[in-house]
């Protein structure tokens, strides 16, 4: 079974079957994108694609050309939900119904698999379910088939990644937070007692290998954390466990969260019994999780709608292509007679448009017509000025204002998280506000930036650049865009 993983800049390739009970990977390969034809998971550049593709397929001289695509995409709409025990056909229309806020999609495909075991006494289970627009998929087999290459069905990245955390037993045995970095994208879990509690998908703007790129991944950790507190979920310290980072970025990622808390275990993403490694390949499990997941696509027989090509879907379409085809006998016919109707309506209505146009023609017409022309253009020059004044006024109350009561907002932060601040810039095109801050404690830093991220009068608060000195404090650069004026 080959799956085929698409994400930024790279394809990943995974050679694996299910045997016995176990996942058993035979081959991964990797390569790079050094075009950009891949971008979140959408191919924008076809023929550039297609090129890598056989490079990739020639380099490794991989036989078969039958794919099951795994594709991270923001385009899949993800929701884990709790819901009763039911039938199929059943199972399947709540899980539509779930769907229903989500907005207006034209032709809808949706997937699900249930996680871990239903709770008898409750008569409940836990399901991942996922809705996407069906011309998405079509996009996907269209551009394979030109290569050459048979789609036998396609899944959301997230969705393998929960399949295989499921498989492995982490889920159902552990408490705690699990991390899956993909280059620029990065997919958090929170797990306790026994169920994913919270799952996102963030995407990572710094430089990969940089302190900035690790601080971006840990900074995920404390908000998912802050989340878990809120839901009173306190199970003591919830340990982290990381995928798809190098030696160097786990060992700068350690140091960040042990600066954070020292007593918060950290590790790397292990496999487990379950899965099996031919020539080495498991070495490279920690870059492969979600692709290496896609294999367990096939498992669960009763699980709906992976979306498949099959010959029974080919037929279906031609016989609408036929109904369509008599249908559109009938509807000639129906045309000819209408038209023969419509040549007699034609004539009449020509008559009396020869009445109309001598009417227009009359001088007392001509000048009313006249009078109004000019009264209109009178009209539309008021309206006009009265939209930009209105303009004007809404550019000028957009415009950010900085004053004391900002300053003493900044001040109050700073004194409720024993946090020392210098403001040293302000940028008035952007509306940024940028401050240096220091303390002892680097979370005291973060509970800063998150209580000034709740006031009103910012739109925004990031912050960077963690950096500590000889005298044991940590420093941060925080940059607050502000938000626009309220007053009217």
């Amino acid at each position: 079974m080959l799956i085929l993983y698409l994400s930024n800049r790279y394809v990943k390739i995974v050679d694996g079957e299910m045997s016995g009970g176990r996942l058993v990977v035979k081959n991964f390969y990797e390569e790079e994108d050094w075009n950009g034809c891949i971008l979140n998971g959408t191919i924008t550049d076809e023929e550039m694609f297609i090129k890598l593709l056989e490079k990739i397929w020639a380099k490794y001289q991989i036989p078969s050309r039958k794919i099951h695509l795994v594709v991270d995409t923001s385009q899949f709409h993800i929701k884990i939900l709790e819901i009763p025990l039911l039938k199929s056909k059943k199972k399947e229309e709540y899980i539509k119904r779930e769907f229903a806020d989500v907005g207006r999609i034209e032709s809808p495909v949706f997937q699900y698999f249930t996680i871990g075991e239903a709770d008898k006494q409750t008569k409940r289970e836990k399901v991942f379910a996922m809705e996407a627009e069906e011309t998405l998929f079509q996009t996907y087999v269209e551009i394979f088939s030109r290569a050459g290459f048979d789609v036998q069905s396609i899944q959301s990245a997230r969705g393998a990644a929960v399949a295989l955390l499921d498989f492995i037993g982490v889920i159902r045995e552990e408490n705690g937070m699990i991390q899956i970095v993909d280059h620029m994208i990065l997919m958090n879990f929170l797990i306790a007692r026994g169920e994913i509690v919270f799952s996102n998908r963030v995407r990572l703007f710094s430089e990969p290998g940089t302190l900035d790129y690790v601080m971006e991944i840990s900074h995920s950790v404390s908000t998912t954390l802050q989340f878990a507190h809120t839901q009173q979920i306190d199970e003591g310290v919830l340990p982290v466990k990381v995928a798809g980072l190098s030696e160097e970025e786990f060992s700068m990622y350690s140091d960040v969260l042990s600066g954070i808390n020292p007593d918060r275990e950290v590790g790397i993403l292990t496999p487990g019994e379950h899965i099996a490694f031919h020539s080495g390949s498991k070495n490279k499990f920690n870059f492969c999780v979600a692709a290496v997941g896609g294999i367990l696509e096939g498992r669960d027989r009763k699980k709906a709608v992976i979306y498949k090509i099959t010959p029974e879907k080919k037929e279906k379409k031609a016989k609408k292509v036929n109904k369509k085809i008599v249908a559109g006998g009938i509807a000639v016919g129906i045309l000819l007679f209408i038209v023969l109707g419509f040549g007699i309506r034609i004539f009449y209505l020509n008559v009396k448009i020869m009445d109309v146009q001598e009417f227009n023609q009359r001088e007392d017409v001509v000048e009313s017509c006249k009078l109004y022309d000019e009264t209109k253009v009178e009209k539309d020059a008021a309206e006009e000025f009265g939209n930009t004044m209105e303009r004007l006024s809404e550019r000028i109350l957009a415009y950010p204002k900085i004053d004391q009561k900002t300053e003493n907002i900044v001040e109050s932060c700073a004194q409720n998280n024993m946090v020392e601040v210098e403001i040293s810039s302000y940028n008035d095109e952007t509306g940024t506000i940028s401050f240096d801050t220091s303390a002892d404690r680097v979370e005291r830093i973060h509970q800063f930036a998150n209580e000034l991220d709740k006031r009103k009068i910012f739109r925004d608060v990031q912050y960077t650049g963690y950096t500590k000195t000889m005298e044991g404090k940590w420093t941060v650069k925080v940059n607050c865009i502000m938000a626009e004026r309220q007053e009217n």
